[in-house]
């Protein structure tokens, strides 16, 4: 499946070519080969190469190949969306993504919302949360904004918050365990 990604470039980013800028955000190398295999790179609507300059305020278009993702046919509850990623609530027992039995996943369910909104059904999980947890999962929208995702999240630049909530008294041994 072929999803454009359309970027443009920063005010603060000057003389910077295409591959320097995919670089710069932590695109990997089997990305940045795989889009100068495909010749699929087009600055200002012209196609262009990796070794081409860039200057701010330049829109930058890239048709990558993504593997398709099933799409099932359910809800899910969208905290935030914005153009490269959907923040959607975990609720309990459901997997982030195919143990290889299961296809009711929340990465299906986050493919089929974009399906359903006319998008392409192309997400990638940023994180994980436990089958038996609840709570915030991120997912990037493109290859793009999930390199840049990921080495925020590697550089510990985002911050991840848990809380745990009891009910009824927990033993003073099995208490220390955990402190």
């Amino acid at each position: 499946m072929l999803q454009e990604i359309k970027i443009i470039i920063p005010s603060f980013l000057n003389a910077m070519t295409v591959k320097e800028f995919l670089k710069y955000f932590h695109v990997g190398r089997g990305k940045i080969e795989e889009i100068r295999v495909g010749k699929q790179i087009f600055i200002q609507g012209e196609q262009r190469s990796l070794q081409d300059f860039l200057k701010p305020g330049d829109e930058l278009k890239i048709i990558s190949q993504e593997k398709d993702v099933f799409a099932y046919p359910s809800s899910v509850e969208v905290l935030y969306e914005d153009d490269g990623l959907i923040a959607v609530n975990k609720p309990r027992d459901l997997l982030i993504h195919s143990d290889g039995n299961e296809q009711n996943t929340l990465l299906s369910q986050v493919a089929y919302y974009r399906k359903k909104k006319g998008e392409l059904p192309i997400v990638y999980p940023l994180h994980r949360l436990d089958k038996d947890t609840t709570g915030v999962v991120l997912f990037a929208k493109d290859f793009f904004h999930g390199a840049m995702m990921d080495s925020l999240f590697e550089q510990r630049k985002i911050l991840r918050e848990y809380r745990l909530l009891v009910f009824g008294a927990v033993e003073k041994k099995r208490r220390n365990a955990f402190f």
